[in-house]
């Protein structure tokens, strides 16, 4: 399943990085409910899922001061392909810092990113005119993980795989489960899904619109 969009932003409301990067996804008009939602999405059936976009990225926990914005970048490439059955992903970014003109900085070079994950391990593979070397990247698993699952499919799937409790909410329902050291809450609607999930007390989320 190919899902394309205009706009993608990056935006950490805590201490974890999370994409926004989904378009909405429609539902059938009838009851919310986990298994209405994963039927009407055809979830059974999905096993991998490719989206793209554009738009802008804030880098986590590299802020000039405290209370100040994260920096800025543009994202002129962001390509996720997603393998459910694995489970895997690749994300490739293609990404420029936003020139503040209250700092003194460098000029900008585009930065170019190829990321895994698959199981247990996760790694980088550099890009042209880098060397194609692959970098271990073992302390990204548990985030890069949590990306695969908070995607609407992949949300449905995990809830259901982890014993999901689901209670109204919003004319809709919430839906919330546990899986590896995250906590997962879900919104359903008629017409939409809407994930988030949030390591320990912490509360950073995503949500389809």
């Amino acid at each position: 399943m190919h899902r394309s969009i205009r706009s993608l932003s990056r935006t950490l409301t805590t201490s974890v990085a999370l994409p926004l990067a989904l378009s909405a996804v429609a539902l059938a008009a009838q009851a919310a409910s986990l298994e209405t939602a994963a039927q009407s999405l055809g979830v059974a059936q999905v096993q991998s899922l490719e989206f793209s976009g554009s738009g802008r990225w804030f880098q986590f926990g590299q802020a000039p001061a405290p209370g100040q914005a994260w920096p800025q970048f543009d994202v002129s490439r962001y390509v996720a392909s997603v393998d459910y059955a694995a489970p895997a992903a690749r994300v490739q970014i293609n990404r420029l810092q936003t020139i503040d003109p209250n700092r003194v900085r460098p000029v900008p070079v585009e930065q170019k990113v190829d990321q895994y994950v698959s199981g247990a391990q996760a790694w980088n593979v550099g890009v042209a005119p880098a060397a194609a070397n692959a970098t271990a990247q073992p302390a990204a698993v548990e985030e890069r993980s949590a990306e695969i699952w908070s995607t609407p499919q992949g949300f449905l799937k995990a809830a259901l795989a982890n014993k999901a409790s689901s209670k109204p909410a919003n004319g809709g329902a919430e839906v919330s489960f546990n899986a590896g050291k995250y906590r997962y809450v879900g919104w359903i609607t008629t017409r939409t899904v809407s994930s988030a999930y949030a390591p320990g007390s912490t509360t950073p989320s995503w949500a389809i619109p």
